[in-house]
């Protein structure tokens, strides 16, 4: 798309502007996070592209959040139910740092939250993931895992709907 010319530090630039983006990160960061935020950066690096990464306070941070001044960040979310991403895709969600404004998708995910019919909100929430495939305003990376070993002399232990182990009636025989 243009940034054909590559400065001495190796990044690519076009009518004298660098290919670099500014990614703001919420600390503490964790270690599998920082990891793979490295990963981008160096992949991304070997082709031309920076990526400047600051992790702030979460004062700071909210600071940089509140009037998108950034052109990245991370979060860390699941759900069990598709809905959540009313958060991130929706006008008016909390958490869209994309700033993605869309009326069809609005709509779309206003519909999903209020249909109950199973496989009616599984088509609607389906066009909801191929207009980000397309559109690209959360990019999925993984899922992290929890792995929880256990031996036969415990006994109450169970787990929420994200995996997650719960304790409160645990026991030992």
């Amino acid at each position: 798309a243009g940034w054909t010319e590559v400065g001495a530090d190796g990044v690519r630039t076009k009518d004298g502007q660098r290919l670099s983006a500014r990614w703001i990160a919420w600390t503490p960061v964790p270690d599998d996070r920082a990891a793979l935020a490295n990963a981008i950066q160096s992949d991304l690096a070997a082709i031309g592209f920076e990526v400047v990464r600051e992790v702030l306070e979460p004062g700071a941070y909210n600071e940089q959040y509140g009037p998108k001044t950034f052109d990245l960040t991370d979060w860390g979310f699941s759900g069990v139910d598709p809905d959540f991403l009313r958060n991130h895709l929706h006008t008016d969600g909390f958490q869209n740092a994309s700033q993605v404004s869309d009326p069809a998708i609005d709509a779309l995910l206003e519909q999903g939250v209020s249909v109950t019919d199973t496989a009616e909100r599984a088509k609607i929430y389906q066009e909801v993931q191929q207009w980000n495939g397309e559109h690209v305003a959360i990019v999925p990376l993984y899922s992290p895992s929890l792995i929880t070993a256990v031996s036969d002399r415990i006994t109450g232990l169970t787990y929420d709907l994200y995996g997650r182990p719960l304790f409160y009636n645990v026991s030992l025989n």
